[in-house]
């Protein structure tokens, strides 16, 4: 490298112990790109008041720009003029933006990190403003850009498929696992269930509670795993913050007779999560789409089972390494949660498959991906 270079970053959701997927990929990914790249200037753009911890190091100047951006009108006005008059005014060499979210009008080259189209294939999911936003929008964003890194072979083909991009514009940078998940001693994981399940075995579910995620099919299935199966004790752990559109799996939950045994944390902080994750039979994971589906590798990081679906990239994530389901299916999900307990599948041969995708699904492969296009691009 030659050349000095200034890189603004749309870091709206770098949001301190408010991490979930987006927000975790921005930081997981920045703080290592940061730290190799230490010659370059990186101008973190910021919505809102932002923590320090996310100044990893001395080449990272933060600004807050703008107002917080959190609903259609705000995020056009944030994106196309905030962001857009910033960018002109002090002449920055690229921007990056990890939302799949950009700015139109500048002429900044532009790379972008798509995680999902998921309002394509489940318009209903969201309100009508933002799926009509997104409609709009992301095609547009995905032309606009330089280069686009996909979290998925899937989320790949789905935006080569969905807006006609040339698949050598697109190259993957795939979700990883944190450094706080791991493998529980017996003993970490009995203190564990004493302190969330009242010493009880249980299923873990994560994600923000949205119709997406389709927690309300694992209530289902966790009811019939309890009626069919009366030796069993388990309780069902949900983690994750409040979403949008949850009268269905709030009435799932509310009208169980087992509602004594479900349990609801809210969104916790990484060490809490990798503990709770750590200490459970299984992960149940039976999204209707994701992009990625991070909570499966931090699941084969901490070394339990993963339940989950045979469908979007889920599959691609969980293939030989995972007992796959059909998320609408809630005799399958039953089935899968019986199966772990009775020993009937080869833990052995899903942990070793697990392993292998750990060495691919890795924070800093994806770090690597993206410094290698700034520097083929811009030095």
């Amino acid at each position: 490298m030659n050349k000095k270079i200034k890189i603004a970053v749309n870091t709206r959701f770098l949001i301190s112990d408010k991490l979930e997927g987006i927000g975790t990929y921005t930081n997981e990914v920045l703080k290592r790109l940061v730290n190799e790249m230490p010659e370059v200037d990186f101008h973190f753009l910021f919505d809102r008041p932002f923590s320090k911890e996310f100044i990893y190091a001395d080449n990272v100047i933060p600004h807050q720009i703008g107002f917080p951006a959190r609903h259609p009108f705000l995020w056009y006005l944030w994106f196309e003029f905030s962001v857009n008059n910033w960018l002109t005014k002090n002449k920055m060499d690229l921007f990056i933006s990890p939302d799949s979210f950009l700015s139109l009008k500048t002429s900044t080259p532009s790379f972008l990190i798509m995680h999902d189209l998921a309002f394509e294939h489940f318009p209903n999911h969201n309100t009508f403003l933002v799926r009509h936003y997104y409609k709009h929008f992301f095609p547009k964003y995905a032309e606009k850009a330089e280069k686009i890194f996909a979290v998925s072979k899937f989320t790949k083909q789905d935006i080569v498929q969905k807006y006609k991009i040339k698949e050598d514009k697109i190259e993957l940078a795939y979700c990883g696992v944190s450094e706080f998940y791991k493998p529980l001693s017996f003993a970490e994981k009995e203190n564990t269930k004493k302190e969330i399940a009242n010493s009880k075995p249980y299923y873990i579910c994560i994600g923000s509670l949205n119709p997406r995620k389709n927690i309300n099919k694992a209530v289902e299935a966790f009811n019939l795993f309890k009626t069919e199966n009366k030796n069993f004790e388990h309780k069902l752990v949900i983690v994750g913050a409040k979403g949008w559109k949850t009268n269905q799996l709030f009435e799932e939950i509310n009208t169980s007779i087992y509602k004594q045994d479900i349990i609801l944390t809210g969104h916790l902080e990484p060490k809490k999560l990798s503990k709770y994750l750590g200490a459970a039979d299984a992960l149940i994971f039976p999204s209707l789409f994701e992009g990625f589906g991070i909570p499966i590798v931090e699941a084969y990081k901490c070394q339990i089972p993963v339940i989950t679906s045979n469908v979007s990239s889920t599959k691609e994530i969980g293939n030989e390494a995972a007992i796959l389901i059909n998320p609408e299916n809630v005799k399958e999900i039953c089935s899968a949660m019986v199966q772990i307990q009775q020993k009937e599948f080869n833990f052995a041969a899903f942990i070793s498959e697990s392993q292998k995708k750990l060495e691919i699904y890795d924070w800093n492969r994806s770090s690597e991906v993206i410094k290698e296009e700034i520097v083929k691009h811009f030095l």
